[in-house]
């Protein structure tokens, strides 16, 4: 959890333990995880360029066509989406 955080908020008044100390302790597992979490991000998208190069190099007729209409259903589904915030 990268400060502020409720969590450790509401952990340190519960525990007595200092929050500040809890904001320290939990800044550098933050950061690595948003680290990660951006090198996967990176990675996946490495993995669909990659699909679409070896697509074209197999099939080059039918794989443009393929990747055309997944784009567009991709982006059916995309607009589909509603735009103000649901709280359940």
């Amino acid at each position: 959890m990268v400060p502020p955080s409720i969590v450790l908020i509401i952990y340190g008044l519960t525990a007595n333990v200092s929050v500040g100390d809890l904001f320290s302790a939990a800044f550098l597992p933050g950061l690595m995880l948003a680290g990660f979490y951006a090198a996967l991000a990176r990675a996946e998208s490495g993995h669909a360029r990659l699909f679409a190069e070896l697509a074209e190099r197999y099939d080059p007729e039918g794989a443009s066509d393929r990747l055309r209409q997944l784009a567009r259903h991709e982006a059916e589904i995309v607009a589909g989406l509603p735009l103000e915030p649901r709280i359940h």
